[in-house]
């Protein structure tokens, strides 16, 4: 669908583990750090991304009455130990996330990274649970498919562009065929052009000695000889210059100044792309986000992310958000 998103919430949850190991999982952190997309886009200028300066934002540890997995302790710091007196998620702290939502410039679109296959189906499953309805009109993305998008029409560019490339490389070698062909006919011509010049002066020549040749035989046979006259042949004709031999001809000449294929301006394969929030932070970056898997942390990790390629995430956020009330909880056994 494409709406126009006027405030983004970036959103993150710590869970007890991942549910194809764990079973279903529970919330235990979730975080909400929200701002206008006006804000938003104006922060994004310039060459380095400011986080905006007005945010709104909003973080709760709850106690999952659940065994927080050791591999998720041991990610995200957390265990059933330190939220052991904290409250449960409930109706308080989903009318708590409600009214959050409801405060912003609407409409508004939670944003969260591989958010379809964790985060949106976890808090999704508790208003259902609870029968608490959701805030009208709320919308969601998966950050991780908006940033894939990115990439996927500019690759689609760049594609173009090769093809282009090309094109205009094929013509230029045409070009340059053609211009050596006509080199080589003007060449040949020229050559062409001497050798008829230096044939017709050599046979000029010819029938000038071949004249005179007559007229001593002739004033020889008019008078008579005091001996006997030796007999002369004619001059032998010389071999003709300016014939090419055959091992020299235009092909030839013509392969020898074929230049060697161009360097390509592409290369052919690129790099394999990695998505997870780290690797989209170190590809923009250059470092690793600081304080991974604490959900506020990884809150401002992704809008930093998506402020880097702000008009193109909120481009494509708008053409491939979904109402919240559409995302499938079937994997989230209650």
């Amino acid at each position: 669908m494409s709406v126009e998103i006027k405030s983004f919430i970036f959103f993150d949850t710590e869970g007890t583990g991942l549910p194809q190991f764990n079973g279903p999982a529970k919330i235990v952190e979730i975080s909400l750090v929200a701002c206008s997309v006006d804000h938003f886009v104006a922060s994004s200028s310039g060459e380095t991304p400011q986080i905006p300066r007005v945010l709104h934002k909003l973080s709760l540890c709850v106690n999952p009455f659940k065994r927080i997995c050791e591999e998720s302790s041991r990610i995200t710091g957390l265990d059933n130990y330190k939220v052991e007196f904290e409250s449960k998620l409930g109706v308080r702290e989903l009318e708590m996330i409600k009214s959050f939502v409801e405060r912003l410039q609407q409409p508004v679109c939670l944003v969260a990274h591989n958010g379809n296959g964790y985060d949106f189906p976890l808090l999704r499953k508790e208003f259902i649970k609870h029968n608490v309805a959701v805030p009208e009109g709320l919308l969601c993305v998966d950050s991780l498919v908006v940033f894939r998008k990115i990439d996927q029409a500019r690759d689609r560019e760049r594609q173009e562009d090769e093809e282009v490339a090309r094109f205009i490389e094929n013509e230029l070698r045409e070009i340059e065929r053609l211009e050596r062909e006509e080199e080589l006919l003007t060449q040949n011509l020229g050559e062409c052009s001497g050798v008829k010049q230096e044939t017709k002066n050599e046979n000029d020549y010819e029938i000038l000695e071949l004249l005179e040749c007559k007229s001593i035989h002739q004033k020889r046979n008019e008078t008579t000889p005091k001996r006997s006259a030796t007999s002369s042949s004619p001059p032998r004709l010389g071999r003709r210059r300016g014939q090419s031999s055959p091992e020299e001809t235009p092909q030839k000449a013509r392969d020898e100044q074929t230049p060697k294929s161009r360097k390509q301006l592409f290369p052919e394969k690129s790099e394999k792309r990695r998505y997870r929030l780290c690797d989209i932070h170190q590809r923009f970056f250059g470092v690793l986000p600081k304080d991974t898997h604490q959900a506020e942390s990884d809150c401002f990790a992704l809008m930093k992310c998506a402020l880097k390629e702000a008009r193109d995430f909120l481009s494509m956020a708008q053409a491939h958000s979904r109402t919240f009330q559409e995302v499938s909880v079937k994997k989230c056994i209650f």
